[in-house]
């Protein structure tokens, strides 16, 4: 999976998320404050960008093939906890045959938003972790303290990764403690919640020593909620989103997935006839473990339902799930175990068949150059960056940390009961920060979701601040390049 990923990519953008998570890098690596930095510089999603930090730290310099080869270092990890989670139930050498399908799809998928790097891959890993940690508890009926602690401390960790994830978390951590509750379990129903609160708890702490608490929860949990609850970012109505039609056509649309997916729906759809029609009256298989995996996709499902965009990368939160599922009601539904492994196989081969048949060299967008040139014309040493846009590619291409806390601003300029509050940060940001370059691109064929329709001086606060504190320096492909005046740079 390794290998054929590594032939695949290519340094470039696949996905606008990876510039966003390479610009938060940038800006906490240079920072004095890197935790401060890291928690309030990431777009709510300080575990994304933890990675990148750390390769930083290391010497290894940011990049897009970087922070690629970092997500499929976490889809290996996940694939190992996935092979231990089926291992409790089945021998590691038969467990191999399931995981199989999964490694040879993701060795030679080339779709830009399965490859490239973003929030998803960290959640998966720590959602695999924490179904490995429940099917042990499953089978045996008992962890031990660490175990416990962990599940529920990988699970806390999920907000702070992706929002989106939490779903899953909860369905996890519901059947673990659930189990826990049952058995009167008393001590690991205290380490279990402990754990999976801790983090919050920890987090809330941190913020509340620096005085600002507030925004904690606007910036991740107000943000996030209007993101899914609302149509400011998607004008799909929230009664729209579930329904049938669009959900199974957003999983199977695309060539580069579907007949993956169809071979793992299909066994589970024949495996419920089965129980159904013929109703076996004996199964090794406990009910919760059932109820759990069936649960468990449909949390998924929720999860990338939800926000009402059809973004590929939220299908990755399928991926798991979905093999899950089929692992169970092939080994304790089916009566012919060894069919639905070769079922599998087939399917997963002729998706990986078709994507090698496919192949294409994958689009990756590059900061333009006469805009790169431009702004280094007008930057200095130490210089910070405000881009009122979203073209945070070009924070790489420059090296500019960030000059306020999101790499890019639509949420300061897209109607929604949040913008308000993001507008006002914005400026306040720029206050405390003093960015030497502000520079406007919010013209459509540069940015994405932004046209001349939110050019910042349609903002009187925010045009007001900028015509008082900074100076039009150069304009360049419509892209309005400003400096801050020195008598307003102390």
């Amino acid at each position: 999976m390794i290998i054929g990923r590594w032939l695949i990519v290519s340094e470039g953008e696949y996905d606008e998320d990876e510039s966003t998570w390479i610009a938060s890098a940038l800006t906490v690596l240079q920072s004095s404050e890197k935790w401060w930095t890291l928690f309030n510089y990431s777009d709510s999603r300080p575990l994304t960008v933890l990675p990148l930090v750390a390769a930083g730290l290391l010497g290894i310099k940011q990049g897009y093939l970087m922070a690629k080869l970092i997500g499929v270092l976490f889809w290996a990890g996940s694939v190992f906890f996935l092979f231990k989670a089926f291992s409790v139930y089945i021998k590691p050498n038969k467990a191999l045959w399931y995981i199989l399908p999964l490694a040879l799809y993701f060795g030679t998928t080339w779709n830009p938003g399965f490859v490239s790097y973003n929030s998803e891959h960290f959640c998966i890993f720590l959602l695999t972790l924490g179904l490995w940690l429940y099917c042990k508890l499953e089978k045996t009926g008992h962890l031990n303290a660490w175990e416990t602690c962990l599940l529920g401390f990988s699970l806390g960790l999920l907000p702070f990764a992706k929002f989106q994830a939490i779903p899953l978390g909860l369905v996890t951590a519901g059947f673990a403690l659930g189990f826990f509750i049952y058995q009167r379990q008393w001590r690991y129903v205290a380490l279990l919640t402990a754990g999976g609160i801790f983090p919050t708890l920890l987090v809330n702490i941190f913020y509340f020593l620096h005085n600002d608490i507030n925004s904690f929860w606007q910036d991740y949990f107000w943000n996030l909620f209007f993101y899914s609850y609302t149509t400011t970012f998607s004008k799909v109505p929230l009664s729209e989103r579930f329904n049938l039609g669009r959900g199974l056509h957003f999983i199977f649309y695309s060539k580069h997935v579907a007949l993956y997916f169809l071979g793992q729906f299909t066994l589970i759809v024949g495996g419920l006839m089965s129980l159904i029609m013929f109703s076996r009256k004996q199964t090794n298989t406990p009910f919760r473990l059932i109820t759990f995996g069936f649960l468990y996709l449909l949390a998924a499902i929720y999860a990338i339902l939800q926000s009402g965009n059809m973004f590929m990368h939220y299908l990755l939160f399928l991926v798991v799930p979905l093999l899950f599922l089929t692992f169970v009601v092939v080994e304790f539904l089916s009566t012919n175990p060894t069919f639905g492994v070769r079922w599998l196989l087939l399917f997963a081969g002729l998706q990986s068949i078709a994507n090698l048949l496919s192949y294409q060299h994958i689009y990756h967008r590059q900061p333009e150059s006469s805009i790169t040139e431009a702004l280094q014309k007008h930057q200095q040493k130490g210089d910070k960056l405000v881009l009122w846009g979203w073209a945070d590619r070009f924070f790489l291409s420059t090296g500019m940390p960030q000059g306020i806390r999101t790499a890019h601003t639509f949420n300061a300029y897209l109607p929604g009961p949040h913008q308000p509050y993001r507008l006002q940060q914005v400026i306040k940001d720029m206050e405390d920060n003093r960015p030497a370059l502000f520079v406007d691109i919010a013209v459509q064929h540069l940015s994405s979701q932004c046209d001349t329709t939110y050019r910042h001086y349609r903002f009187p606060a925010l045009k007001t601040y900028i015509s008082q504190h900074y100076q039009l320096v150069q304009t360049v492909d419509s892209v309005l390049i400003y400096r801050r005046r020195a008598s307003t740079s102390k």
